[in-house]
């Protein structure tokens, strides 16, 4: 009968240790979400500074157009520095074409940014609620488990109980 209280206790260790396991994995899931949360806020900065970025160069590209036009009405003005006006136009021109391939490549990268935030995104949500379900499931599967240890210690109790009498009628036939 020890045995079988030894045994039972030893079962009720092993489904709190069970317990626990399951505590500590579930708390790891969360600490991992909170750091995707994290490292999705700072997708979402490095999203506003881009933006950002390209607001500041679409301003300095219209600059330069502001300041073309003023050095196309001083050239006109001034008949002797045309030559050097025409090479800094020039120069000017280049270096607009070289901001729009900036903000080419820039908005591509914005473009991928925003696809690879979707993509985080829907894997995050895919295993969280693989993972929850999984947890949910375990955790049904140990209520079953300890139900039935419930239902066995109630009837080992009810066992217990008539032995106990039975053996105290015996001893007072005994004497």
């Amino acid at each position: 009968m020890e045995d079988v209280f030894k045994l039972i206790l030893s079962r009720l260790e092993s489904l709190d240790n069970g317990q626990r396991v399951l505590q500590d994995g579930m708390k790891a899931l969360q600490d991992g979400q909170k750091e995707l949360f994290g490292g999705q806020k700072e997708l979402f900065g490095g999203q506003k500074a881009l933006s950002e970025r390209q607001t500041s160069l679409e301003e300095g590209q219209q600059a330069l157009v502001v300041g073309q036009k003023a050095i196309w009405e001083k050239l006109t003005e001034h008949d002797g520095v045309l030559g050097t006006l025409l090479e800094r136009a020039s120069n000017a021109e280049t270096h607009l074409g070289n901001i729009e391939v900036h903000l080419g490549n820039v908005e591509n990268r914005l473009e991928t940014v925003e696809n690879n935030q979707a993509r985080l995104e829907m894997r995050m949500e895919n295993e969280v609620i693989d993972k929850v379900r999984a947890l949910f499931d375990d955790r049904e599967v140990q209520n079953i488990r300890f139900d039935k240890l419930e239902n066995q210690l109630e009837a080992l109790s009810i066992d217990l109980s008539f032995l106990v009498t039975r053996v105290i009628r015996l001893e007072q036939v005994a004497k």
